[in-house]
């Protein structure tokens, strides 16, 4: 009886498993492109997500990270991102024009009160002489 059931089963794993492989995966092409970046390291790419994983080699085997640790391509293009970069420049650039522009207020402030001091005290000193 466990004989018949193994075969049955080894059966319908070997009739659906190249089928299921086949929807997953077109033939001829791998979810995964390794890259060997050192001589004990690699990079791990599933070419369906983007997502990159780093990989050692241990002994015989390629351990890899997790996929907590992996890393995701970005959504956007690659325009998207360039323009973004490109507005958060603008925007930090406008930030600190903005605090250039309250320094220049307050030394002018400064500026207003120190030449204020200083017509009061030559007034004050030419009514005494």
């Amino acid at each position: 009886m466990n004989w018949l059931l193994m075969t049955t089963g080894l059966a319908f794993s070997l009739i659906l498993g190249p089928a299921q492989a086949e929807t997953d995966c077109p033939r001829g092409e791998s979810v995964y492109q390794i890259v060997k970046s050192t001589e004990d390291t690699a990079w791990r790419l599933n070419t369906r997500t983007g997502e990159i994983v780093a990989c050692r080699f241990d002994g015989q085997a390629m351990v890899c990270g997790s996929t907590e640790t992996a890393v995701v391509r970005p959504q956007g293009s690659y325009e998207d991102l360039k323009q973004e970069k490109k507005q958060d420049r603008a925007d930090k650039m406008a930030e600190e024009m903005a605090m250039f522009d309250r320094f220049l207020a307050m030394a002018k402030s400064l500026l207003a009160m120190v030449m204020e001091f200083e017509e009061k005290r030559s007034g004050g000193s030419s009514e005494q002489n």
